[in-house]
């Protein structure tokens, strides 16, 4: 099933306003993150995996973000690789997933705006191949 659903914990603070924190099952997205990497590097034997976003910042008020270096990679597979990564997940937290190749790597993440940059600026290598 492609659907992941998301559980919302509430907390109200001292002063009436409610903290809202993401979380699926009543645990932290950040503890979600390595099944669903082991998960992906089984199915695509990416050459590495970068956590970017909410999650990779701390923040963990999002979905797990995660970009995919494959050996090759054409946008117009995007959709099918997508499916693919759902269906070959075995966790049920939020994610979204992003593909890119290393020449496309290395080109856009000089440029603001572009996924592979904000591994750049905020994310970190969950995976390398050898």
């Amino acid at each position: 099933m492609l659907l992941h659903r998301l559980f919302l914990t509430v907390t109200p603070t001292v002063d009436g306003d409610v903290l809202s924190v993401l979380a699926h099952d009543g645990r932290r997205l950040d503890v979600w993150t390595d099944g669903v990497v082991s998960d992906l590097v089984t199915e695509f034997d990416p050459a590495a995996v970068w956590l970017f976003g909410s999650v990779a910042r701390g923040d963990d008020d999002g979905d797990i973000d995660l970009l995919l270096v494959l050996d090759s990679y054409e946008p117009r597979d995007a959709i099918e690789l997508a499916i693919r990564a759902f269906t070959a997940s075995t966790s049920s937290a939020p994610f979204d997933v992003s593909f890119t190749d290393p020449d496309r790597y290395a080109n856009r993440s000089r440029i603001p705006g572009t996924i592979e940059r904000a591994t750049v600026l905020d994310g970190r290598c969950l995976y390398r191949r050898g």
